[in-house]
C-alpha cells in the first residue's frame, strides 16, 4: 500500500457569509478562531487507488463534486468514481452548496474551493508512499443524543484508520463519528471555526506527528451534543471527551494484512412528494400577512413549529430575543419559498436522483452518502452489511438535505418539512430513507467482489 495526504487552507475572505444558523442573518464573519482546511488522503494499492477528501464547509452539491473529481481524474490515474467528497458540515463555516435563507454561496469562495480541493488531492497523490494501515474502533455514546424524540437511536461508534510510513511515523488518520458540529457555536457566531472536529483533529496532530487528520462527518441528521454544553463555559468538554475516545482508538488501532483497494459508484433514484396546493398557498398567506402587519401571534405554534427546531432559543441567540425580527425573517422565508414551489409544483419529477458510493480499503469499508440521514437507517446498515468496521461518511458528493424516518415524517417536523424547502427539493417519503439504506447495503455488498472501480445503476 502507498499513501499520501494532502492538505490546503480554505479560510474564506472578508466578506463571505457563515451559513447553517438561521434565516437571512448576513452572517459575515468577523473573526477566525480556527482555520478551515481541506485535507485529502489517497490509498493505492498499485492497482487501484481511492481518494478522501475532507472539506470543511458546511455542504457542496452534485456540480462541486462533479467539478473536482473530473479534474482530479484529469490529473492522477484515479476516475471520477475513485474519489470522495465528503464536508464536515461545521456550521460557522461557508457553504458551497444553495440553501435558501440560511448562507448565501459566495461563488468566487465555491471557485476557490473547487481549486484547493483538488490541490489537496493532487498533492496527496503527488506524496504517495510506502505505508502501513491500522483500524481502530470504539464507541461514544455518553455525551450524545436524539434531538427528535426521547431517548431516539443514536450512532456512537468511532472508526479510525491510521496509515503510518516505512520508519512508523505517521503519515494520515481518517476519523469518523455522528455529531452536528454545533457545540462551540456560542463561542462566537461570527467567527470561522471548525467546531468539535477541528478540536478532534488538532489534539490528534499534536500527538501523531507529523499525520495530517481529517474528519469525516456521519449521520447526524437526528444527532447533538447534549444542549448543556451548548454555551462558553461548557462547550469544549464533548470535544476534549471525543478526543480521548478517538485517541486510545488510534493507538489500539490493529494492522491490515496486505490491503487492496476497490472503489464503486451507484446511482439511486429516491421516491419524494409533490407538495400540496394547500400547503404551499397556507405558507403564502401567512407570510404575506405577518409581513405586511408584522403580527407575531402565534407564530411558535405555525411557522416556529416546522421552520426551526428551538423557537424560543431561535430568537434569542440568533436575533437577539428581537421576536419581531425572527418573525419577519421567518415570514419572508414562506413567502420566497411558496413562490418558487408553485413554479416547479408541476414540472419537477417526483423523484430524485444522488449517488450512493463505497470504498474497500483492506477489512475497512466507507460507504458515502449525500444526506444528514438519521440515525435509524445508519444503524440499519451497520446490522446488515458484512463489514465490521464501516465508516458511515454523510454530506458527501451531494446535497440533498435530511433524509428523516418514518415517525419524523409522520410527526411533520423540522428535517421532514423544512429540509426539502431550503433545499429546494420535494419532500421525502416514509418510503425514501430504506431506499437510500438498501443501495448503500447493496454497494457495500459490490465493493466486496473484484478490485477495480465501476461507476453503474443498481
Amino acid at each position: 500500500m502507498r499513501v499520501g495526504a494532502g492538505r490546503t487552507l480554505l479560510t474564506p475572505e472578508p466578506g463571505v457569509e457563515l451559513a447553517g444558523y438561521g434565516y437571512y442573518l448576513g452572517r459575515t464573519w468577523d473573526r477566525v478562531r480556527d482555520d478551515l482546511n481541506v485535507t485529502a488522503v489517497v490509498f493505492d494499492d498499485g492497482t487501484n487507488a481511492v481518494a478522501v477528501a475532507s472539506l470543511d464547509i458546511l455542504y457542496a452539491d452534485a456540480d462541486f463534486a462533479d467539478q473536482v473529481r473530473q479534474r482530479v481524474s484529469d490529473l492522477t490515474d484515479m476516475t471520477p468514481a475513485d474519489v470522495m467528497i465528503a464536508c464536515t458540515h461545521s456550521h460557522n463555516a461557508p457553504t458551497c452548496a444553495a440553501i435558501e435563507g440560511a448562507g448565501v454561496v459566495d461563488p468566487t469562495f465555491r471557485s476557490r474551493a473547487v481549486e484547493h480541493t483538488v490541490e489537496a488531492v493532487a498533492t496527496a497523490w503527488n506524496r504517495r508512499q510506502e505505508a502501513t494501515l491500522h483500524v481502530g474502533r470504539a464507541d461514544f455514546d455518553e455525551l450524545i443524543f436524539n434531538r427528535t424524540r426521547t431517548d431516539g437511536p443514536t450512532d456512537g461508534r468511532i472508526i479510525v484508520v491510521r496509515a503510518d510510513a516505512r520508519d512508523g511515523s505517521p503519515l494520515a488518520i481518517l476519523v469518523n463519528y455522528a455529531a452536528h458540529p454545533t457545540v462551540m457555536a456560542d463561542l462566537g457566531r461570527a467567527n470561522v471555526s471548525r467546531d468539535y472536529p477541528g478540536q478532534v483533529l488538532d489534539g490528534l496532530e499534536l500527538r501523531f506527528r507529523p499525520a495530517f487528520g481529517a474528519f469525516l462527518q456521519g449521520a447526524c441528521g437526528d444527532v447533538n451534543f447534549e444542549r448543556h454544553f451548548e454555551n462558553p463555559d461548557k462547550c469544549r468538554e464533548p470535544g476534549i471527551a471525543l478526543l480521548a475516545a478517538t485517541t486510545e482508538a488510534v493507538e489500539r488501532a490493529e494492522p491490515m494484512d496486505a490491503p487492496t483497494v476497490a472503489a464503486i459508484s451507484h446511482r439511486v433514484t429516491l421516491p419524494t412528494r409533490r407538495w400540496t396546493d394547500e400547503e404551499i398557498e397556507a405558507d403564502y398567506a401567512e407570510g404575506t400577512r405577518r409581513l405586511a402587519t408584522g403580527d407575531v401571534e402565534g407564530w411558535r405554534d405555525t411557522l416556529g413549529r416546522v421552520m426551526v427546531n428551538r423557537p424560543d432559543i431561535f430568537v434569542e441567540q440568533r436575533y437577539g430575543g428581537n421576536v419581531e425580527d425572527a418573525v419577519k425573517a421567518l415570514a419572508r422565508f414562506a413567502v420566497t419559498w411558496s413562490e418558487r414551489a408553485r413554479a416547479a409544483l408541476r414540472t419537477r419529477p417526483e423523484t430524485l436522483e444522488t449517488e450512493v458510493q463505497a470504498f474497500r480499503i483492506g477489512e475497512l469499508a466507507l460507504v458515502a452518502n449525500p444526506a444528514e440521514l438519521f440515525s435509524t437507517f445508519a444503524l440499519s446498515v451497520r446490522s446488515r452489511c458484512a463489514f465490521e468496521d464501516l465508516m458511515i461518511v454523510g454530506y458527501a458528493n451531494d446535497r440533498i438535505g435530511y433524509v428523516p424516518d418514518a415517525q419524523d415524517i409522520a410527526a411533520r417536523r423540522y428535517g421532514s418539512v423544512q429540509s426539502p424547502k431550503f433545499c429546494n427539493q420535494f419532500p421525502f417519503t416514509e418510503q425514501t430513507g430504506e431506499v437510500l439504506a438498501d443501495a448503500m447495503v447493496e454497494t457495500l455488498a459490490a465493493v466486496t467482489g473484484p478490485t477495480g472501480s465501476t461507476d453503474s445503476n443498481p
